[in-house]
């Protein structure tokens, strides 16, 4: 009898532990302004309450992204490429699936200005 009870407070303490920490799947498209799919971005998966960095991906070559195996909790992706300006999401809570659908990168208005080197051959030449 003292067997059946101890193993019934530990399934007790065990269960809310278990349920608690199911395993999440965040996924999501990534689009550039002329709907093309943005290839190899870097999509960071942040903590909200700190931001502290919890799981990087990079997209496919169809623009997707998958995080999988990440705990229940609320989270913000931050999406970043090459020329584009950077994307955060809106706070959420990560509880099942979550399907943060199309996200669109704006072109950066951000451009570096023309360089020109020249270079002067010199008067003396030795040989």
């Amino acid at each position: 009898m003292m067997k059946f009870g101890f193993k019934c407070l530990v399934l007790l303490l065990v269960t809310p532990v278990l349920l608690m920490s199911q395993d999440v799947t965040i996924k999501g498209n990534m689009y550039d302004a002329d709907n093309e799919s943005v290839i190899y971005a870097n999509v960071l998966l942040l903590s909200a309450a700190d931001s502290s960095l919890v799981k990087v991906e990079t997209t496919d070559l169809e623009g997707q992204f998958s995080f999988t195996l990440v705990p229940s909790d609320k989270y913000i992706v931050h999406a970043t490429y090459l020329s584009h300006e950077d994307y955060y999401s809106d706070v959420f809570d990560a509880d099942g699936m979550v399907d943060l659908g199309d996200i669109i990168l704006r072109k950066s208005a951000f451009e570096l200005n023309e360089t020109v080197i020249t270079a002067k051959r010199s008067i003396v030449e030795v040989k």
